[in-house]
């Protein structure tokens, strides 16, 4: 809302619709287990939603697995995180990229199939199993020093094979991950997404 003020001196006409997600299908859903709930929320949610907007966005990396069953059903256009990134990583040139994601994102290769078709590679982290305990600490106010040097060797570990940026392949990890701190450039996707929001905005 702030960035549309600025560029164009007036409120964003915003409409949110906030999931009930529970505690343990937000841990099933980072680990990589199935979880039709949230599909059958998220179809509501863009059932309601669409009467009232010119399109959706969805911030959250890994309910775009279910991107395509809501494209086919909704009435509006729905921007990708997945999507936007990947075109962001091309813009930047980049050849090779680390990712830091859900073991439900890497599963689903969300990122990897959305690179690979600008031929960008993709490098995964070898903890995934830990990474996915970490971002579930992260949602739940948990996270400690701990979480962040396995998030840092990680990274470090991606870099030494051949990564030229990171991909935070969580909208929650912004909050944890400050570039600063890295030995390489973060993309984060929820500042992308927001980017390619505004631009669509006032398009």
């Amino acid at each position: 809302n702030r960035r549309f003020r600025e560029l164009t001196d007036c409120q964003a006409d915003i409409v949110l619709e906030n999931m009930p997600i529970s505690k343990a299908s937000e841990r099933r859903i980072i680990m990589g287990g199935k979880d039709e709930d949230s599909l059958h929320l998220m179809k509501k949610a863009t059932a309601r939603l669409e009467e009232h907007v010119d399109f959706l966005v969805i911030p959250c990396n890994s309910a775009h697995v279910f991107l395509d069953r809501l494209r086919k059903r909704s009435k509006k256009p729905i921007l990708s995180i997945i999507e936007e990134t990947a075109n962001v990583c091309q813009e930047k040139k980049f050849k090779k990229i680390g990712l830091l994601a859900s073991s439900r994102t890497i599963q689903h290769k969300l990122h990897e199939k959305a690179l690979q078709e600008k031929d960008i590679f993709l490098i995964l982290p070898k903890q995934q199993k830990k990474i996915s305990q970490i971002l579930i600490n992260i949602v739940q106010n948990k996270e400690t020093k701990e979480d962040k040097k396995v998030l840092l060797t990680s990274i470090e570990e991606m870099r030494q094979q051949g990564a030229e940026a990171i991909i935070l392949g969580c909208t929650d990890l912004q909050l944890f991950m400050k570039k600063e701190e890295t030995s390489l450039p973060l993309i984060d996707t929820l500042a992308v997404l927001e980017n390619a929001t505004v631009k669509e905005l006032v398009s």
